[in-house]
């Protein structure tokens, strides 16, 4: 029988789906209700085999503040003006020390429901169309000023490319921001290729993954990239990740003030 945890990270509500002893699934959200956003689906889908699928929900209007320490060249407020590498989701992962496994390779795919757009004949794909050649991943490398982390990314720096083709978008090498993730905010990138607005990682590790290891990614911190050191999203521990109270958040604790506020009332009227 299935069962539900609800945990609260940093403001974000992630939820942990058991549904037999080999799987389990959870979800971080990272970002506000505005401005850049980002939604990463974790669900083991094998011994060693976790699927991530990457949504990009950038909005218009202000972002959360960037993580302290961390220098961006993006600007918070998204307009419909931004630049377009600063359109693009490129690079997401978890603190380095989550779990000692690490990432060996995998595959990336167009998700369900989305498209991608590249400069390589037929230049517009579907879902399902393969999109390794696209992004690599690194274990225990630095994503600018965040820290090492183990992370996929379509930049360059410190990457391990899933593989070398086909090859979707531009030169047989990573050169994101191009081919990074675009919101249903925006219909292109300026000439950037890009995937819009899913993409679905299969990646795998080292060694098998115990329900210590997923209990650990899930409460680890989180780091999402857009463009090029453009804008910087985290969730979690760090204590330089902003700490964001989610709309629903905001309301339950509304609710609750209001009935401490009326049951005082009553003890009041008793008197």
């Amino acid at each position: 029988m299935s069962r539900k945890k609800p945990v609260v990270i940093a403001g974000s509500l992630v939820v942990v789906l058991l549904l037999t002893a080999a799987a389990h699934a959870f979800v971080i959200t990272l970002g506000g209700p505005a401005g850049y956003r980002a939604r990463i689906e974790v669900t083991q889908v094998g011994p060693s085999t976790l699927r991530f699928l990457v949504t990009n929900l950038t909005t218009f209007g202000p972002s959360v503040p960037v993580p302290t320490g961390v220098s961006t060249t993006c600007p918070a407020l998204v307009t419909a003006a931004i630049d377009a590498a600063c359109r693009l989701l490129t690079s997401f992962g978890y603190t380095q020390n989550a779990i000692s496994q690490s990432i060996t390779g995998g595959t990336a795919k167009i998700a369900s429901e989305s498209t991608g757009f590249g400069d390589q004949s037929p230049f517009s794909y579907s879902a399902g169309d393969d999109w390794s050649a696209e992004w690599g991943y690194g274990n225990d490398d630095p994503m600018d000023g965040t820290g090492n982390l183990d992370f996929m990314s379509t930049n360059e720096s410190h990457m391990t490319q899933f593989a070398s083709s086909p090859n979707r978008d531009g030169p047989q090498v990573l050169d994101g921001p191009q081919a990074g993730l675009l919101s249903l905010t925006f219909t292109d990138a300026g000439g950037l290729g890009f995937v819009r607005n899913t993409l679905e990682f299969t990646v795998n590790y080292s060694a098998p993954l115990t329900t210590t290891d997923l209990e650990a990614l899930q409460n680890a911190t989180w780091w999402v990239e857009f463009g090029s050191s453009g804008y910087f999203l985290c969730v979690g521990p760090d204590p330089r990740c902003p700490r964001v109270v989610e709309p629903g958040s905001l309301a339950l604790m509304g609710m609750a003030l209001a009935g401490v506020l009326t049951a005082g009332l009553r003890r009041r009227r008793r008197t």
